[in-house]
């Protein structure tokens, strides 16, 4: 789970990387474009590309073939992960790992109790606010609190205005500081902000996010002054009007919130005293961003797509040649998976594995365990099992199994005893076949080991 978690952070910092790169192009370009782009870098977090690498391989289009080497190097690019194997015999990490969990967990509940309390204040806000007819579109009130002018809400926002802001704007003034709340309506910054709001509470431990959390705020104040300042608003009563509120009220910390104090102050009012003309996209940046979104939503599917192939002929035959290896006088070990991976004489199996005992009378086989629990009981062993003591299934934690030469690990399996009409097998999600040294140098002179 967490090299699981460490590959989509590595898949969506380059893919923030990369979305940086495009920002730098696009300096000159209007601020909404920008702001455009850092959603979508957002947004990543919350879209994993396993998952779209899982569409591809669900598509069955038999023309599609590709080297299995490049599959496999495309791979481990997209997984750094799978380049460092670790071994499952050890249930440390396990523990470990609710340790782990329960510090995110804890991370999470303080995010979203902050935010929590601070959403409880606007509300308290609006609900006690007076309601008022500036001719603007949408429901306007005014509010004794000190909170700077805001858009609350995402599917019926409201303005609230401080009850005494006509005393310190001027009307062009309170007409900018208007214009600039009614663009966050039209560009619904309230929604993209929440969305973002979701990515910072599940990754809050990482800095990215909230650094991407910035750049979104610095944009959409932007992108709102450029619209205000197009719209016909002189700029030096617009930036006058904007320094005026941030003297007088304070801002609101929460982000789904849309002020006009966001953002970097200083360099918003130069942006908006300079009141250069925007550029529009040129052709050769459109087709730059149309590739890169391209890229982004269709690689990983032709992945998936390349590697659907390859990935299912190199399970049949990593399993046929495991097979014929992991043999006894009369006794065998089976595997089945959905996928198969090789490093080196490592062989990893992951997805659906089922491991099979065909064995005799005598047992060629040692389990172990550094846990295991009865399904549907609370009894738990520790230490070595042997199948046929097992007579119920179980959850093991921490599997080795030795196999004549062989050592297949699992982080937890279910065991599934031996009855009259079938022989002990292990249900797992991914389980490590590895040579052991001695069978290593027995079989150092035989070709194709």
């Amino acid at each position: 789970m967490i090299l699981s978690i460490f590959d989509h952070l590595w898949q969506s910092t380059l893919f923030a990387l990369v979305v940086g790169l495009l920002v730098l192009t696009m300096r000159t370009n209007s601020a909404n474009a920008r702001f455009g782009v850092w959603l979508a870098a957002s947004l990543k977090f919350l879209i994993p590309f396993s998952v779209f690498v899982a569409v591809g391989k669900k598509l069955e289009w038999t023309g599609v073939s590709a080297s299995a080497q490049w599959t496999l190097v495309i791979s481990d690019i997209a997984r750094p992960s799978s380049l460092f194997p670790v071994s499952s015999a050890n249930t440390s990490h396990s523990y470990g790992l609710y340790v782990v969990m329960a510090v995110w967990a804890l991370g999470f509940v303080a995010v979203v109790a902050r935010w929590g309390v601070q959403w409880k204040r606007v509300m308290t806000a609006v609900r006690t606010a007076t309601p008022v007819n500036l001719g603007v579109p949408i429901d306007t009130r005014f509010s004794p609190t000190v909170l700077e002018p805001g858009v609350v809400g995402i599917k019926n926002p409201v303005l609230l205005l401080p009850t005494d802001i006509e005393s310190h704007l001027t009307l062009a003034q309170l007409q900018g500081v208007l214009a600039h709340e009614l663009c966050h309506v039209r560009r619904r910054d309230n929604l993209t902000s929440a969305l973002h709001m979701v990515v910072e509470a599940l990754f809050w431990f990482y800095p990215l996010v909230w650094w991407l959390g910035a750049r979104l705020i610095e944009e959409r104040e932007r992108a709102c002054d450029e619209a205000v300042v197009r719209g016909g608003n002189d700029p030096a009563i617009y930036a006058e009007g904007i320094l005026r509120v941030c003297k007088t009220y304070v801002g609101s910390r929460l982000v789904c919130t849309s002020g006009v104090s966001g953002g970097d102050l200083t360099k918003r009012i130069e942006s908006i005293m300079r009141n250069r003309m925007v550029a529009n996209l040129s052709l050769a940046k459109r087709v730059l961003l149309g590739f890169a979104c391209s890229a982004a939503l269709l690689g990983p599917i032709v992945v998936g797509l390349l590697d659907a192939r390859p990935a299912g002929a190199q399970s049949g035959a990593a399993t046929n040649q495991l097979l014929s290896r992991v043999k006894f006088d009369d006794s065998v070990i089976r595997i089945s998976a959905d996928y198969t991976e090789k490093s080196g004489d490592v062989i990893r199996f992951t997805g659906n594995v089922l491991l099979e005992s065909i064995g005799s009378d005598r047992e060629p086989i040692r389990i172990s365990a550094n846990k295991a629990s009865s399904l549907g009981a609370d009894t738990v062993a520790e230490g070595s099992l042997k199948i046929d003591g097992a007579r119920k299934s179980m959850l093991m934690e921490g599997l080795r199994i030795e196999v004549d030469g062989y050592t297949l690990t699992s982080e937890r399996a279910i065991m599934s005893a031996a009855n009259s009409t079938s022989r002990t097998s292990f249900s797992m999600d991914a389980v490590e076949v590895v040579p052991t040294p001695i069978w290593k140098s027995l079989h150092a002179t035989v070709p194709g080991n």
